[in-house]
């Protein structure tokens, strides 16, 4: 497909979009749709440039400040420990997570730490080897030094495989590689056990999985448009992927029950 045409029909389907859920905000201000228990969010890059998966930090600060009035913040190990039924989230509770492990995220540590809120970064363990047609940037990540620091701070600290290549191409030994080693060399840089995972793109299959629980991983999450409840496969948790197509307004909904649904719709019928 032209490239002229993509952006075309990548315009016209954020219009639709923007459309939709201004409307679907409409029915949560009044009341009138539930909104999920447990809302995961996926961010990517914190900054002001154009590149569509980053967000300001006033904008980021903006919605986590949002989300503050309905939800309280909760970290990916609570949620594995909820899922395995270890402890009970009565409260409606919302995870920040980033993938990729860009540098610029730096930037909200302390804005984050001050509120309590604990994300989960997911990094490449062979940065210098990223697949930079599958990332579409070529941004600074975040180093060994950096991590520690987040850790430090309460992060939880993630695998997003080796070199973020697309997994729907490639053939076992690749799998393992991307999966199973890169696991291995984040641990021995880090020093502590890595055990969730991030699906690059959010693309896997039931080799993936298999290879996911061989290397000892205990929660993948996907960017799925599904609601996460007690009955989630641990290695299919859903996602709320964020980035600078949604206005504030748009974020306001993106996350409601049928806000979900029209993004499963859009993403199995429209391919781009």
């Amino acid at each position: 497909m032209n490239k002229n045409i993509k952006k075309l029909i990548f315009k016209f389907l954020i219009y639709m979009r923007r459309s939709v859920y201004v409307f679907i905000y409409f029915i949560n201000f009044f009341g009138l749709n539930r909104k999920p228990k447990i809302l995961i969010f996926c961010y990517h890059s914190i900054a002001t440039d154009d590149w569509r998966f980053s967000v300001s930090c006033d904008e980021f600060k903006k919605q986590i400040n949002h989300l503050l009035k309905s939800y309280q913040p909760a970290s990916l190990k609570e949620i594995h420990q909820y899922l395995r039924g270890e402890i009970k989230i009565k409260k409606p509770s919302f995870v920040i997570t980033f993938d990729d492990g860009y540098k610029d995220i730096l930037i909200t540590k302390d804005f984050l730490k001050k509120l309590n809120i604990k994300p989960t970064v997911f990094v490449l363990s062979d940065q210098k080897n990223a697949d930079q047609n599958e990332l579409g940037t070529n941004r600074q990540f975040l180093n060994t030094e950096d991590l520690l620091e987040l850790k430090n701070a309460g992060w939880e600290i993630g695998c997003h495989s080796a070199t973020h290549q697309d997994f729907s191409l490639l053939n076992e030994l690749e799998i393992k590689k991307e999966i199973i080693s890169s696991k291995l060399e984040l641990e021995k840089k880090l020093l502590f056990p890595v055990e969730y995972f991030s699906y690059p793109k959010g693309r896997y299959n039931a080799d993936v999985i298999t290879a996911l629980t061989n290397a000892g991983y205990t929660l993948g999450v996907s960017m799925d448009d599904r609601v996460l409840s007690i009955k989630t496969n641990p290695y299919k948790i859903p996602r709320v992927g964020v980035d600078n197509t949604h206005t504030f307004l748009e974020f306001k909904a993106l996350h409601a029950y049928p806000a979900i649904l029209f993004r499963r719709i859009l993403k199995n019928t429209i391919k781009l």
